[in-house]
């Protein structure tokens, strides 16, 4: 099946990308676990996060706009929509973090716990920026953690 969605799209990778990294930095420095934070642009996964023992914990952001939300209870659906074209590095293990654009809350969920048959979906998509089919994977928010955003 060709998902044409799926094509790269500078602007919003240009909008989002620094944003998305940014929240979810501030929110990894916050844990006693982080020892280091690598962002290097290579259009794999966004940060690589070596903890105090020195094993690598991969984190994927994405930015998610026009339903603002802060937790699990105030999320306006059943499930969390992941995009299907990151499973490409799901043999890596990673996590994968929504950043609500609005409120700067976070929604994570491992790639082992997404990324499964029973939660895939295909869809034609018709955006400003994307048109063709995609799938996406609508896991039950109760298998994501959620984060609220840091006060400052």
């Amino acid at each position: 099946m060709e998902y044409k969605a799926r094509n790269f799209v500078q602007e919003s990778y240009d909008t989002n990308d620094a944003y998305g990294k940014s929240v979810l930095t501030d929110w990894l420095m916050t844990q006693d676990w982080v020892n280091k934070i690598i962002d290097e642009e290579d259009y794999g996964v966004d940060l690589e996060v070596i903890d105090h023992k020195g094993r690598t914990h991969l984190f994927e952001a994405e930015v998610k706009g026009n339903y603002p939300w802060n937790d699990k209870e105030s999320f306006p659906f059943n499930t969390v929509s992941f995009l299907g074209r990151k499973e490409k590095w799901k043999h890596n293990g990673f996590y994968y973090a929504l950043v609500c654009a609005e409120t700067k809350a976070l929604c994570i969920a491992h790639s082992s716990e997404i990324f499964k048959d029973e939660y895939r979906e295909v869809k034609q998509i018709n955006t400003g920026h994307r048109n063709g089919l995609d799938a996406f994977y609508r896991v039950p928010k109760d298998i994501c953690r959620w984060i609220p955003s840091l006060k400052k």
